[in-house]
């Protein structure tokens, strides 16, 4: 399923969050021609719960998101955001405000998610958690109550930073595709009065559970279960049917000296190459991986994943580094999308990596400059060295001498002597 088609098919995704009724009004728009617009758009499928179906011990109710492509929520999301925004330019400052941080300039966004979900999103000893407010400048807050297998996230950041927090988050909550806990997540549409899950029915989310019959109110077909990991990969002609596309590990390239027509010649190779692949296998799901240093991670992501982000944007592509490890001088990047875009995002960064190398270093005559300031620093320590040693023997020699005669009479004794020197 492609975008723009109304959501219309098979919809593997889900996506949760929370919003007060205010926040749901202009998600909907008037007549609920602005939910149709984002649908058409984005090519998913928004299912809203009613005014009387709140998340349990909140005031808010649950924006469901479907789609058969997990980056479409983003899409959502961002409108979401702009939303948040103008709702809270009306809103005073308050530990109990709907869409106004503490900080000033900072918004707040509300996820639900399955406890698997919530744990990958905080990482070992909370190193995802770090991870995505470093990136994102954007704080992570997880309530440790469980309601029907559901936590509740809070995002607090700036618009700009809870895009990028929203990608992360996104990122670990599909991780979880697949699994039982996933399923039951994504079929619960919202909850009545007694905090009982009501379930959306196959044709609110596009596809049959099965196992789920008679569970709330909905009435569940006996069809195929929700789509595992193995079905992932769209299935056209020839397109292989693995868990996550092909997976393969490179290296940062190492700066060669091409010249032009060489590089028309490669780039001329890899035009004919994809050429000849079999149909629909390029639109298939690939992954490379590659290690690098880790005191480089930071300035590919750049301020606030500014850079990472739009090559996201350019691309398409999902890209993904590993928290940094003790001991282990590198990070893992990961990168997943089609065949021709993982090699565009993967050469954008490699790009950027080698700019950094360059940035990074010495102008022209810069080594020589160095050196004669560590020759001159050198000299003036040996200097310092010779009046050091003249000083200590100085000492010595006056410790050799011997001592002043004692002038006046007596035997030197007493406090008489004492007056004597």
């Amino acid at each position: 399923m492609g975008y723009g088609d109304g959501g219309k098919g098979m919809r593997r995704f889900a996506f949760k969050a929370l919003c007060p009724n205010e926040l749901v009004a202009r998600i909907m728009g008037k007549g609920g021609t602005r939910k149709e617009q984002l649908q058409n758009e984005m090519g998913c499928k928004i299912v809203v719960s009613g005014r009387d179906e709140c998340f349990p011990g909140t005031r808010y109710r649950v924006l469901l998101i479907y789609s058969d492509n997990p980056e479409a929520f983003l899409g959502v999301m961002q409108h979401v955001i702009g939303d948040i925004v103008e709702c809270g330019a009306k809103e005073a400052v308050s530990a109990e405000a709907d869409f106004v941080g503490m900080d000033r300039g900072s918004y707040i966004v509300r996820c639900v998610v399955t406890k698997q979900m919530s744990s990958a999103i905080i990482g070992p000893k909370g190193s995802n958690a770090r991870a995505i407010r470093e990136e994102s400048g954007s704080k992570v807050v997880i309530d440790p109550n469980i309601t029907a297998g559901h936590q509740t996230v809070k995002i607090v950041g700036e618009p700009h930073g809870l895009q990028i927090a929203l990608s992360r988050v996104n990122q670990y909550v599909q991780e979880q595709h697949g699994t039982p806990s996933y399923v039951e997540w994504a079929t619960v549409k919202s909850f009545d009065g007694a905090g009982n899950p009501i379930y959306a029915s196959p044709a609110e989310t596009g596809i049959s559970y099965a196992g789920h019959g008679g569970h709330g109110h909905a009435n569940h077909g006996k069809g195929s279960e929700w789509p595992d990991e193995r079905e992932r990969t769209p299935r056209g002609p020839g397109a292989p049917a693995q868990r996550a596309g092909p997976r393969s590990v490179v290296n940062p390239p190492q700066p060669a000296s091409s010249s032009g027509d060489e590089d028309s010649d490669l780039l001329s190779a890899l035009s004919s190459t994809a050429q000849g692949f079999p149909r629909g296998t390029l639109d298939a799901e690939y992954t490379i991986t590659c290690e690098l240093p880790r005191e480089k991670v930071g300035l590919l992501i750049g301020k606030r994943g500014e850079d990472v982000q739009r090559i996201r944007k350019k691309t398409g592509t999902y890209i993904h580094f590993d928290p940094a490890q003790d001991g282990n001088e590198g990070q893992t990047l990961t990168i997943r999308g089609p065949l021709l875009k993982i090699y565009q995002a993967h050469a954008l960064l490699m790009k950027r990596y080698h700019e950094t190398q360059v940035e990074e270093a010495p102008p022209n005559g810069a080594n020589g400059d160095k050196d004669q300031k560590v020759q001159a620093l050198e000299e003036q320590l040996q200097a310092l060295q010779r009046q050091m040693a003249e000083v200590k023997q100085m000492q010595q020699s006056n410790v050799n001498a011997p001592p002043p005669a004692i002038s006046g009479k007596g035997k030197g004794t007493g406090k008489g002597a004492r007056k004597g020197w």
